[in-house]
């Protein structure tokens, strides 16, 4: 009965987040339908506008359709790589007339969750007059919810910690969990930690002021989808240890090598005890390579000698019993 009950909650729970999308996604369409802004409603003449409010929720597989108008020629900061050219398509327009303005519409044909970010339009001389909205691409399975831009994160001590934990939906409860020591226990365990960070959809989680303790492992979830990041808080008045002194060799007035710790040091020193030994021993196997030829050589003669010597006794006596 508990596990029917379990099971049934959480079915509950993600067909309420399904519908929530699902109407958000409505909203946010019509809207993105709507009339192009005029220059007022964009604030002045310089400014970019787009054809869309502060955010845009889509689901996967769907169109997205960006349109901005300036005063000069535009460009576009987005979440996709500029090298993804089969996903990303930009075309570029100008108006003349008494009132003359540029046109830059953003499509993609078929988003995913990846594609969720903060799509900017900004003119190319002065990118600091730009216009922003946000978009949202989930998965109606929610099995890409999460969102992990940097999953090593290094940070200074007392400085913000931002666990960039982004959601592809914004009205979606995400829970922060940390692998920490228990005090009484003393066993590694999973801690929620949720209540101790601040939360934005577009970001992660945010700490105002991090400690030394904030290092380790930290689990992102919502339902089925989980991500980690590994965080290192580092405190930079510590002392660093000093660095090895430089090794310089000299040998024969010039440079030999030049190492920088003991252990290069000691190979250096190895590698000539080996080479003076192996040139030590190539002096005397010569020496007596050449000692045990001529030895050899001179037994030969003497071999050699000996036997012309017989076989002249021999002839002798041949000839003696001739004569007889």
């Amino acid at each position: 009965v508990l596990i029917v009950t379990m099971w049934t909650a959480h079915h509950h729970a993600r067909v309420v987040l399904w519908v929530l999308g699902f109407i958000t996604n409505i909203v946010c369409s019509q809207h993105s339908e709507g009339e192009f802004p005029s220059d007022v409603e964009c604030g002045g003449g310089e400014l970019p506008c787009l054809s869309v409010g502060k955010q845009v929720i889509l689901t996967s597989n769907s169109q997205l359709k960006l349109t901005c108008k300036g005063s000069q020629e535009l460009e576009w900061d987005t979440p996709i790589s500029e090298n993804d050219t089969d996903a990303l398509d930009i075309k570029e327009m100008k108006h003349e007339g008494e009132r003359p303005h540029f046109i830059s519409i953003l499509m993609v044909n078929e988003t995913i969750p990846e594609d969720t970010g903060l799509y900017t339009c900004q003119l190319k001389n002065k990118k600091q007059m730009k216009t922003s909205t946000y978009v949202y691409v989930h998965d109606l399975d929610l099995d890409e919810a999460i969102l992990v831009n940097e999953p090593v994160v290094y940070v200074n001590v007392t400085e913000p910690l931002w666990i960039k934990c982004r959601t592809t939906l914004p009205n979606i409860t995400v829970s922060l969990t940390t692998f920490m020591m228990e005090d009484v226990t003393g066993e590694f365990t999973w801690k929620d930690v949720t209540s101790d960070y601040e939360y934005d959809p577009q970001v992660g989680f945010k700490k105002q002021r991090s400690i030394l303790d904030d290092s380790g492992i930290y689990s992102c979830s919502v339902f089925n989808s989980t991500d980690s990041v590994e965080v290192h808080v580092i405190d930079p008045t510590a002392p660093t240890p000093a660095p090895p002194e430089p090794f310089e060799h000299v040998l024969a007035g010039s440079t030999l090598a030049i190492f920088e710790n003991k252990s290069d040091n000691v190979i250096l020193a190895l590698l000539i005890v080996t080479l003076i030994i192996c040139i030590i021993l190539g002096i005397f196997s010569c020496y007596f390579f050449n000692a045990y030829r001529k030895e050899k050589s001179r037994i030969n003669g003497k071999n050699a000698e000996d036997t012309e010597l017989n076989n002249v006794a021999v002839n002798q006596g041949y000839d003696a019993c001739a004569d007889d």
